[in-house]
Formats: C-alpha cells, sequence, structure tokens
C-alpha cells in the first residue's frame, strides 16, 4: 500500500518487497556492516545476538520502527491527496482520518 501512493505500476508494486530487500543488503555491505549486525540478518533468524530472545526483540523493534514510518508516510500522503483532490474519497463513505 505505502508503494501504491507513489507509483501506479503492479509489477513495482508487488516487487517492492524484493527490491527493498535487496537495498538493504547493498547498503549493509556499501558500509561495511558486519554480517552479524545486518538488518536482513536479523529479520530472518540467521544473526543471532546474545540469545534468541534478544534476536527476537531486535527484530520486533526494527519491524516496528519500519512499519510505523511507512505509516507515518501513509498517512501524510493519503491525507494530503484527499485535501488536494487527487484521491476521491468513496461516494457515501464517511472518512474521518483525524
Amino acid at each position: 500500500m505505502f508503494v501504491s501512493l507513489y507509483v501506479r505500476d503492479r509489477f513495482v508494486i508487488t516487487m517492492f518487497p524484493f527490491l527493498g530487500s535487496n537495498v538493504v543488503i547493498r547498503v549493509s555491505q556499501i558500509i561495511s556492516l558486519d554480517a552479524d549486525w545486518r538488518l536482513d540478518h536479523i529479520l530472518i533468524g540467521r544473526t543471532v545476538i546474545r540469545d534468541s530472545g534478544y534476536t527476537v526483540g531486535a527484530a520486533a523493534i526494527a519491524s516496528s520502527i519500519l512499519v510505523f514510518l511507512m505509516g507515518v508516510c501513509f498517512t501524510k500522503k493519503l491525507v494530503k491527496g484527499l485535501s488536494s483532490g487527487k484521491l476521491v474519497a468513496p461516494k457515501g463513505d464517511n472518512i474521518h482520518l483525524f
């Protein structure tokens, strides 16, 4: 949903999770981040931080932050589109975002 506000191509929307994963991997390699601290390794469980409890906690926190930031961007773009008339709310529905 986040990407669909910016891009209309269905292929890009479908492939965005894979492209995003590739970007995370490439950025980690560019900044020479150790494999034990790469976000993609932590999220898939390939790396363990101290023990599995810390790893699950770190993955949950990282995922929550990413989801929150994307949600904020999505909501701002949606509100801006509805107020400018670029996005049209369905007729008969009362949409109250705030």
